[in-house]
């Protein structure tokens, strides 16, 4: 599961005309006070339960993607034009795709002879999609969580919009897991502009820079924005970073 704003708590609605707090410090400090008031039923789930049920209540708040308004084809307009001729500059053969989510955007990217797998850490999703776009040797779906499972060797990691809601703590134990995996990059989601990363109750949401501590990592191969333009500007900075993963936290 995957998005960009958390379930049970007010944010800017999806598209380009939204009304939105006057600056990014306000909306940060209304964010944080909703988080400290929300935070003490998800400390008491785990992962699983807590991304389950946000998949069962469409918490995310999307009526085109249960993945959220971060994976509908209109914010996704960027990722899908770029991944393509990603994967061929780099000559990546096989990619894990984690999370997954409900595959809204990915599904329509023609992969060729190249490997996919995707992974999401909600079971119902996982078979879902194998139903829907399974079938196949070259495309292919798992249950995992990646801050705890053994992840499948892929050339890339492409990990959007997922760290985004998780803890520090399970930050920096999915970069390591992605690390051990034998990945030669990852491709993930940060938010350059933003100098700290607050920390947060995994299944809540904040903008994250992985450049900067406690993931503090090097300045990546490749930075391209995914131009969202809505929210009065407040996820301008967001971008997909490309890495090589033997430089991920060991």
């Amino acid at each position: 599961m995957h998005a960009t704003a958390r379930p049970d708590f007010t944010v800017p609605a999806c598209g380009p005309h939204v009304a939105a707090p006057t600056g990014v410090m306000v909306l940060d400090l209304m964010r944080g006070a909703v988080r400290l008031l929300r935070s003490v039923p998800r400390r008491l789930r785990s992962r699983q339960a807590i991304f389950n049920r946000i998949y069962a209540t469409n918490g995310w708040g999307s009526q085109e993607s249960v993945s959220g308004c971060g994976s509908t084809l209109r914010e996704t307009r960027v990722i899908r034009q770029v991944l393509p001729p990603l994967i061929e500059r780099y000559g990546v053969r096989s990619l894990l795709d984690i999370p997954c989510g409900d595959c809204n955007w990915i599904s329509s990217i023609d992969f060729g002879t190249q490997t996919y797998i995707g992974a999401d850490i909600v079971g119902e999703l996982v078979q879902r999609n194998q139903a829907a776009f399974g079938g196949s040797g070259d495309r292919t779906f798992m249950h995992l969580d990646i801050v705890r499972d053994p992840l499948p060797a892929a050339d890339l990691v492409l990990c959007r919009d997922c760290m985004i809601h998780l803890s520090n703590a399970d930050v920096l134990t999915a970069l390591r897991n992605v690390r051990r995996s034998g990945a030669k990059y990852l491709l993930a989601t940060t938010y350059t502009a933003r100098p700290t990363n607050p920390d947060i109750v995994t299944g809540d949401w904040r903008p994250i820079n992985l450049q900067a501590a406690p993931f503090s990592l090097a300045r990546p191969l490749e930075l391209i924005s995914e131009e969202w333009d809505w929210a009065d500007g407040y996820h301008a900075d967001k971008c997909i970073g490309l890495w090589d993963a033997r430089g991920l936290p060991a």
